[in-house]
């Protein structure tokens, strides 16, 4: 048998591939250790072939081997022999080489080299670079194994296009070109020496390293090697452009490919650069240039095409591609089906969408992301949730975090918060809680649930939230009535440094407005430019006209609005035209109403509230003319209804609804509910039923609105204790807000009813939105007269901060014309005397409404009057305490009963006891007083919350009181919140209340700082007498009270 011939080492027939470290490497010597033994050699490698070649196992050899078998018989070698092999068998025979078994590694490194350490020989006939290239490039594919064995790469042996290919593609041994130096430094070294093949590599790994920088460097070695229109790299180099957001240097690219050698993939590469860099009408104008030169076209053109037809919004393109693509034989496409799924999703068409769906033979999970966003945008909840659970339980497929995000607004726009919280549920388990976009569709689905609290917590959860998360925050609170946080998280936000964009100001605006806030609103509008650097476009010019609207402002917004350096648009003049219909203010409505009808001549909430406005003035004729005018155009008045959600299904009522299977039960709870209410104060509002019908009519229709047989559906269906939510898809009327007010209240159950505009939540008898959504002028007197102005068409004009006598001449001037009367309320003796003498001399009927009760006031009690306007700003009399008491008062609410635990550090003073041991009125009480109060209530079996013990411990006092006397107060509780059974008997069961007493004890001993109170017997005077006393004497550090101390 012939022995192989071992050859001597030389540089340019020999190299070691060694891939051990260098401290475990065997010493060299003249007969390397690391070669086998002839007879070892010969051995292992089996019989050879005649002709001398180099002996080998291949796969042919043992057709019997398995593939591991084989590559154990392979591994039984120290060493392989190449001769001039090409790249796909070099790799074939190394890879089996390179591989071990964990026994293998536990070897004696010192005798032994490790199994993944084993040398490959190279054995060239001459030919040498051609060889080691062949074998550098080979090993290049195996540095994943090389990076989880920890063994370096000697960079000497591999050919530099081959490392810095595997280099970028290799996250974990180098994060890529534009972040590892080495890489750079090779990949520069070699410019000088590579071929256009090579080039190729390099522009790969730029491409998916994203490194704009080394390609540009790299396309301007490609034009000094004279390959700028080589037709291997241009393709390369256009998608480069493309994938890095240069479309303007991937058209030059483009444009340069000659036109002999531009294919469907150049093509269909443009067209995707265009739609990524959010240019789709490029994309269309270069897919219509396809067509017009009859290329061909492909699966990856028609998705790119779609996405562009679907961003300009046009339906009818995206239909007329549609019949291409059947026409074309891509309707089995994977990608083509995505992209139609998403376009008619995207147009509200989720019947089409579903029979694409419905049509594809394999479908991922971009698939049924796409179809779950297009049934939830097309408000098909029921189908959504169960595509969300066919995809996991049928397909087996995962969702990701698109899924999530197109599945929340769905569970936003039914206000199914239990929905909402088992998706959140899904996120946490598998992981997508911490993701952006998860993140952000949370929060906007708690806050438009009617739950800003949880919106508040995952949006305090997210580690750097961007923009436009903390824009859906602020916009959670606003919606919800909590202005003045929405406010506070604006202020914090510009403190954080974020950039703002023109959306977050609209948001902040509409806080401004829905709260109150006008002068507030007016300074950030004005400052706007200055400030934040944007000019106002239309939808701030809106947000500014409602909010002087709501305050009956109606001449300042008429102004504005022909002031404005953008063209009105319908938001804006619908704006004013709403406050129109509040005021009565007929003319001005009209003149709206006519500008609207030409710029949005088929938007019928124009032509309604208008007919609203002639029927508020009694002018039922006019009614009937809009009401022809609206059946001429094919418009018809949208039909109000609230909808609910009980055990998983949605109830949805109409006004005067008696579909419901349980309707004798439901209308009989509204009478109950109205019988409740008129025993405490309701008068029905029947000026808010716009129909020529009799006074009792009015009554009775306004008792079965939507909402109201929403309410008593849910008392009658909804559990115990848990606030009743409701959406309605107009606007809540101001009657039934004062009826819901007042049923909160003596039912003892919170609402959250969520109409077009906000969220109301009611509970004992108030609402969130503090009424200003009412926008009623506050002239009570005037309301005895309400029949008589409506019949006369009649406007009452409120003209608010009149503080100066040239604006006060120019408002009487103008009463003068229009033949008014003035009615003032001015505290400033001399202006009141100025609009006495003002409407003397232009002949102005007027009264001084505020004049003689000052007088009287002032001769009753012996004290001259100040003269001062009380809300004049600058003028204000009030003093510092009084401003700090109203900050108390307000904080205090906010922290009642263990709310917002995280601003307790804020608190000067913090009350800790069981339920019903006073804590709300005393805190209330030391708010009055100035002082700024939390409480925590104690529940047995439920931990205080952690920053309760975070806080300086010296402003925390615990209220404990007589067992007997907690009994008799919480019998009167339940008594008042309906509890029977086993719910009151754990609440008010003299067991169970010296139980939590001594829960309460145990607490109180474990923090010895904590002076308890014992408040039985005591007024509210007097504990907080005790309180107060305690709190100054610990600022002065006078004493530390022990436990055993009883006050």
């Amino acid at each position: 048998m012939i022995q192989p011939k071992i050859l001597p080492p030389s540089p340019r027939s020999f190299a070691a591939a060694a891939t051990s470290p260098t401290n475990l490497r065997p010493k060299r010597s003249s007969s390397p250790s690391c070669l086998p033994k002839q007879d070892e050699a010969a051995d292992s490698t089996g019989d050879q072939t005649s002709g001398g070649s180099s002996p080998r196992i291949s796969p042919k050899t043992s057709p019997n081997l398995t593939r591991w078998s084989r590559a154990r018989a392979l591994r039984s070698g120290r060493g392989l022999s190449l001769r001039n092999k090409t790249l796909s068998s070099t790799v074939d025979e190394i890879s089996p080489s390179i591989s071990s078994d964990s026994s293998d590694c536990e070897e004696d490194t010192a005798t032994t080299p490790r199994a993944d350490g084993k040398p490959i020989y190279m054995v060239s006939d001459g030919t040498g670079w051609t060889a080691e290239h062949s074998v550098n490039t080979a090993l290049g594919q195996f540095e994943q194994f090389l990076v989880d064995r920890g063994c370096p790469i000697n960079t000497q042996l591999f050919s530099g296009i081959s490392m810095i290919g595997g280099q970028i593609r290799n996250p974990c041994f180098a994060p890529g070109l534009h972040k590892n130096s080495g890489s750079a430094k090779v990949f520069q070294s070699k410019f000088q020496t590579v071929n256009f093949s090579e080039f190729g590599v390099l522009l790969q790994s730029c491409i998916d390293s994203r490194s704009l920088k080394q390609g540009r460097e790299l396309h301007v070695k490609i034009r000094e090697a004279g390959l700028e229109r080589n037709p291997v790299l241009l393709p390369k180099l256009l998608k480069f452009y493309c994938v890095c957001g240069r479309a303007d240097d991937a058209r030059e690219v483009f444009d340069s490919i000659p036109k002999r050698n531009l294919d469907t993939f150049s093509w269909t590469a443009m067209i995707i650069g265009y739609v990524r860099n959010e240019t789709p009408r490029q994309a269309i104008k270069l897919f219509c240039e396809m067509l017009e030169h009859g290329l061909e076209l492909d699966s990856y053109t028609f998705s790119a095409s779609l996405k562009a037809s679907t961003d300009l919004s046009l339906r009818l393109l995206s239909s007329n591609l549609h019949s291409l693509i059947m026409k074309c034989g891509f309707g089995s496409s994977l990608s083509v089906g995505n992209a139609l799924i998403h376009a008619y999703g995207s147009f509200g068409d989720a019947c089409s969408a579903h029979k694409v769906f419905g049509r594809m033979s394999d479908r991922d999970v971009v698939s049924w992301s796409s179809m779950i966003r297009a049934s939830s945008s097309a408000k098909q909840f029921t189908e959504s949730a169960t595509l969300f659970s066919r995809m996991q339980f049928e397909e087996f497929i995962r969702p990701n975090e698109i899924t999530l995000v197109s599945l929340l607004p769905a569970c936003s726009f039914f206000s199914s918060l239990r929905k909402g919280q088992s998706i959140h549920a899904y996120a946490i388990r598998n992981g997508f809680d911490s993701n952006l976009i998860v993140c952000s569709a949370l929060v906007t689905m708690y806050s438009r649930c009617g739950n800003p609290d949880e919106a508040f917590k995952v949006f305090s959860s997210m580690e750097k939230p961007n923009v436009f998360v903390w824009t859906s925050m602020i916009e959670g609170f606003s919606i919800n009535g909590r202005f003045e946080l929405a406010l506070e998280l604006f202020k914090e936000m510009q403190g954080q440094g974020l950039k703002l964009n023109p959306f977050t100001l609209i948001v902040v605006l509409s806080a401004c407005s829905h709260g109150g806030l006008v002068d507030m609103g007016l300074e950030i509008f004005e400052s706007m430019k200055e400030r934040f650097g944007f000019e106002p476009c239309a939808e701030h010019y809106a947000c500014i006209v409602d909010m002087l609207g709501r305050g009956g402002r109606l001449n300042e917004a008429e102004i504005l609005i022909e002031r404005m350096e953008v063209p009105p648009t319908g938001s804006v003049l619908g704006s004013l035209l709403g406050a129109c219909q509040v005021h009565c203010n007929v003319k001005l409505g009209e003149k709206l109403a006519m500008k609207l009808f030409q710029l949005e001549p088929y938007n019928e909430t124009n032509y309604v509230i208008l007919s609203n406005i002639y029927a508020s003035a009694g002018r039922w004729d006019d009614v009937g003319r809009v009401r022809r005018m609206m059946a001429v155009k094919g418009l018809s008045k949208r039909s109000g209804c609230s909808w609910i959600e009980i055990k998983n299904k949605v109830y949805v009522f109409g006004a005067h609804d008696q579909s419901n299977s349980e309707s004798e039960s439901i209308y009989r709870k509204l009478e109950e509910l109205n019988y409740m209410i008129i025993k405490a104060g309701y008068v029905p509002s029947t000026k808010c039923v716009l129909l020529d019908v009799e006074e009792e009519d009015k009554k009775r229709l306004l008792r079965s609105h939507s909402e109201r047989l929403a309410i008593a559906f849910g008392l009658l269906k909804a559990p115990p204790n848990v606030p009743i939510r409701i959406s309605k898809n107009l606007r809540i009327c101001g009657d039934c807000h004062d009826a819901i007010k007042l049923i909160s209240k003596v039912v003892a159950r919170q609402f959250v009813i969520r109409d077009t505009r906000r969220f109301h939540h009611f509970s004992q008898g108030t609402c969130s939105c503090g009424n200003h959504h009412i926008m009623v002028p506050a002239t009570i007197a005037l309301l005895a007269f309400s029949l008589l102005l409506i019949s006369h068409g009649l406007a009452l004009v409120l003209l608010n901060l009149v503080e100066d006598a040239d604006r006060l001449l120019e408002i009487i001037k103008q009463a003068a014309k229009e033949g008014a009367l003035v009615l003032y309320t001015l505290a400033d003796p001399s202006m009141a005397e100025s609009a006495k003498q003002a409407c003397k001399l232009w002949g102005v009927p007027s009264t001084d409404i505020l004049r003689p009760t000052i007088e009287a006031i002032a001769a009753h009690i012996g004290v001259a009057p100040s003269g001062i306007p009380r809300g004049a700003p600058g003028r204000n009399p009030l003093t510092e305490d009084y401003f700090k008491r109203i900050e108390a008062i307000e904080f205090t609410i906010k922290q009642d009963d263990g709310a917002l635990p995280q601003n307790l550090n804020r608190a000067h003073i913090v009350l800790v006891g069981v339920s019903r041991t006073g804590k709300t009125p005393l805190s209330i009480y030391l708010a009055q007083k100035g002082y700024k109060v939390a409480n925590v209530p104690i529940v047995m079996g439920v931990d205080c919350p952690k920053s309760l013990f975070d806080i300086n411990q010296e402003k925390i006092f615990g209220l404990t009181i007589n067992p007997a006397v907690l009994q008799t107060i919480r019998k009167a509780r339940a008594k008042t919140l309906g509890l029977k059974g086993d719910m009151m008997s754990n609440y008010s069961h003299m067991e169970h209340v010296r139980e939590e007493l001594e829960f309460a004890k145990r607490i109180f001993a474990q923090n010895p700082v904590w002076p308890v109170i014992e408040i039985t017997g005591k007024a509210i005077e007097e504990t907080a007498a005790v309180i107060v006393r305690i709190y100054h004497d610990r600022k002065k550090k006078c004493f530390l009270p022990r436990i055993s101390t009883r006050y």
